[in-house]
Order: structure tokens, then C-alpha cells, then sequence
């Protein structure tokens, strides 16, 4: 065997090595997300929700507001109060986001063939992004810091969109939530809304509006010339620690803007919330726009859906507010439009709302006709 047969031998076990040690990192911290944070946190939510919990202030944006928003308090106030309890809310999340993303990253700058499986286009690229956001269990605030980092070097808005809806509209603990609290016809216009959205208007608008952005192929390789795992765990763990650092400078200073301007869209769409008349166009309309505009936290849609429904708001409009609020909005637009461009941002936004409202719309009709 020639010395260039044993260098190539050496690297090829070397970056399987990494591979491996890699992949375990990834979902080391996902376990650790999951069971340690995520899924208690979510239980202990669906036992408040189901009590007599409710959310205090005027504005309220988590289940656990720390600054109260007084009803009378000036609108610089009540926006710098809010961005602080939204931060406080996803602080969790998007530090266990960007500690994914990082893995995710590092893992793919290591396996081109992962990463060209992000990158696929059309249908099989939203599913892919989909099932890999599922079991996620993060809003679509902080899934959109996950999504940058796995899906930042091919730019395939399928499935980076993909990992954000899989993650806010299919959780199943959420699901399951408003299957026990609502009646039917809200589940029914969820699952549809969340089908429509997620596979049909993501792929249609992708493959419209999508900026093209192929796949560069430099860089790739991040495998040092050892066998060793010693030298292969430190790498991994280098490569891991680099891939956070870079997504973090990336992205911190435009979670801070996203912040701020979610934080005014959601004190100056706090007049939608006021007291509602049953199931008007106007009340499924002015539901379905606040949701679309708010970000929130993980299951907040829940409670938020329960406050409507004591104000007076009937059950499309109740739909359209719970299919709304976890998906696209202010933060996850800003935070997703250097992934594929603000076109598709944007209109992806707008389909939100328009989905909103014919789910509103449907639910209203299952009620009437016994769905």
C-alpha cells in the first residue's frame, strides 16, 4: 500500500470518527433539551392551562411574565417591557437553539451528503425540514435559530422553513392539548391549516419567490490528519464550539431588532384582544391578523386562546388565533429572510394570515354543521 493510499485510509477513518462523535453531540443535546427542559416545562404548561391559571398584565407574552404591563403604561414602556419578558420567555429555547444549530452545523460541514439532503428543493425538501422539526417541541422563534444553523450553507428555504413549521404547528404535545380543550372543529381547521401551510403554500411560494443559492462545496472537510478519538473529540468539540460562536455573532445582534419590533407588534395589537361578538368576518379576520403578528412562546396559543374565548369570540375566531400565533411571524420573518430573501418572507407571512382566516372560516362552518 502506497504512503498516499495510507494518508487517504488515515483521513477517511479520522472523519468517521468525527462523524460519530459528532452525531452524538447532536443528540446528547437534543436528549438533554428534550427530557431536561423542553417536555417538563410543557407539562408543567398543559397542568396550568387546564387549572386556573391565567396570563397577568395587559400584554402578556409567556407563561411566566416577570415585568407586568400595567394597562395605562406609555407604549416606549410597555414595548421595552415586553421585548425584556419575550427575551426572558425564549432565552432557554434559543440558547438550546443555537447549541443545536452549532451541532447541526458542525455535523454537516463534516457529511456532504446531509447536507445536500437540506438542500433539496421542491415537496421532498419541506418534508424532510418538517420531520426533523417535529420532535423539536420549539416555537417558531427560536426553531428559526436552529434552522440557520443547519440549513445556512445550502439556503434551501424548504427546509429551513420546514424545521420552523414542523417545529411550531406539529408539536404533539400541543396538538393533543387542543384536541382535549377545544371542540372539534378547532382541531379540524389546525391540522388543516397546519397541512396547508406547511406542504402546500411552503412549497409553492419556495419554488415562486425562492432566491437561488447553490450548494458551495468549499469548506466541506473539517477532518484533522489523526486516527485518534482523543484527537478526534477535541476537534469535534472545536469544530462545535466555532460553528455556535460564528452563528451566534451572526445572529444576536438580529434577535436583538426582531425583539424590539415583535415586542411593538405586540403592544400595538393588544386593541384586537378587547371584547369580541361571536363569529363575525371582522372578529376571524382581526384574530387571524394578531396572530399572525405576535410571537410567542411554546403552547402560549393555548391560553391566549382560552382568554378569546372568555372575551366572546366565537370558535372561527378562536381557530384562527390558535393556528396563527405559533406559526410565521414579526420575529421568525426578520430572522428567516436572509435564509431565501425577504419576497418570500413576506409572503409567507401573508399567507399566514389568509390560511388563518379560511381556517376560522371552516371551523365556524364544522360548528354550525355539526363537524
Amino acid at each position: 500500500m502506497t504512503v498516499a493510499s495510507l494518508t487517504r485510509l488515515r483521513r477517511g477513518l479520522t472523519q468517521q470518527n468525527q462523524v460519530a462523535l459528532k452525531a452524538c453531540l447532536l443528540l446528547f443535546l437534543l436528549a438533554l433539551f428534550l427530557l431536561g427542559s423542553r417536555l417538563p416545562a410543557e407539562y408543567a404548561k398543559v397542568a396550568a392551562v387546564q387549572s386556573s391559571w391565567r396570563p397577568e398584565g395587559a400584554v402578556p407574552i409567556s407563561f411566566s411574565d416577570r415585568w407586568e404591563v400595567a394597562p395605562d403604561a406609555p407604549a416606549a414602556q410597555a414595548i421595552v417591557l415586553t421585548a425584556l419578558n419575550f427575551w426572558r420567555a425564549n432565552l432557554l429555547g434559543m440558547t438550546f437553539g443555537l447549541a443545536i444549530g452549532g451541532a447541526a452545523l458542525s455535523l454537516l460541514l463534516t457529511v456532504p451528503a446531509v447536507e445536500r439532503a437540506l438542500g433539496r428543493r421542491g415537496f421532498g425538501g419541506v418534508l424532510l425540514g418538517a420531520v426533523l422539526g417535529a420532535p423539536l417541541n420549539l416555537c417558531a422563534n427560536c426553531a428559526a435559530v436552529t434552522s440557520e444553523g443547519a440549513c445556512s450553507r445550502t439556503r434551501a428555504p424548504e427546509a429551513a422553513y420546514g424545521i420552523v413549521l414542523g417545529s411550531a404547528l406539529w408539536n404533539i404535545v400541543g396538538l393533543t392539548t387542543i384536541a382535549a380543550l377545544f371542540p372539534r372543529p378547532i382541531i379540524v381547521a389546525r391540522i388543516v391549516f397546519s397541512l396547508v401551510l406547511t406542504f402546500v403554500a411552503l412549497t409553492l411560494l419556495s419554488r415562486a419567490l425562492a432566491r437561488a443559492h447553490p450548494l458551495d462545496p468549499a469548506g466541506v472537510d473539517m477532518a484533522v490528519p489523526s486516527v485518534s478519538w482523543r484527537d478526534a473529540g477535541v476537534s469535534a468539540l472545536y469544530d462545535w464550539w466555532r460553528s455556535c460562536v460564528t452563528l451566534a455573532a451572526r445572529l444576536l445582534p438580529l434577535m436583538i431588532v426582531a425583539t424590539l419590533l415583535a415586542a411593538a407588534a405586540r403592544v400595538l395589537v393588544q386593541p384586537l384582544f378587547g371584547p369580541l361578538s361571536g363569529d363575525t368576518p371582522g372578529g376571524i379576520m382581526a384574530l387571524a391578523l394578531a396572530g399572525t403578528i405576535v410571537s410567542i412562546p411554546v403552547l402560549f396559543e393555548i391560553p391566549l386562546a382560552i382568554i378569546v374565548t372568555q372575551l366572546g369570540a366565537g370558535v372561527g375566531g378562536v381557530a384562527a388565533l390558535i393556528c396563527t400565533a405559533p406559526s410565521i411571524g414579526i420575529f421568525t420573518v426578520i430572522m428567516m429572510a436572509r435564509m431565501a430573501g425577504w419576497r418570500l418572507a413576506a409572503a409567507l407571512l401573508m399567507a399566514t394570515f389568509v390560511l388563518g382566516v379560511a381556517a376560522g372560516a371552516l371551523a365556524h362552518a364544522l360548528a354550525i354543521f355539526g363537524g
